[in-house]
């Protein structure tokens, strides 16, 4: 719990964190070139979290278990990529943040 107590401090404090030794560096290496190689794929075509190894790497238990404690709260939610461009002007969104549960909960605003 220490170790723990003192990433959050850090992460506090930094806005970031490194989480070592939660996967083995055998297991590293092995996914690392599959990693770069989906980097390179073409996004609008491929769902990422369909992908086995990268579900295992989420989903971790592990290392959520570690998340909620470093963030200390038991409500994980991840988003995945919800954003909306306009290509013309990349950094003014007219038409508000695209979320798929619309109005299924009060208190996320769609605006």
């Amino acid at each position: 719990m220490e170790q723990q107590n003192n990433l959050r401090s850090k992460y506090l404090a930094d806005g970031y964190i490194v989480l070592k030794s939660v996967f083995t560096k055998e297991y590293i290496s092995n996914i690392r070139q599959k990693m770069i190689n989906l980097s390179t794929k073409d996004m609008l075509k491929f769902e990422i979290l369909s992908d086995k190894d990268i579900q295992k790497i989420i989903l971790n238990e592990e290392l959520i278990s570690c998340i909620k404690k470093i963030l200390n709260t038991e409500n994980l939610l991840y988003y995945s990529d919800s954003s909306i461009v306009n290509h013309q002007d990349p950094f003014k969104n007219r038409n508000g943040f695209h979320i798929d549960a619309r109005g299924e909960d009060q208190n996320i605003s769609y605006e």
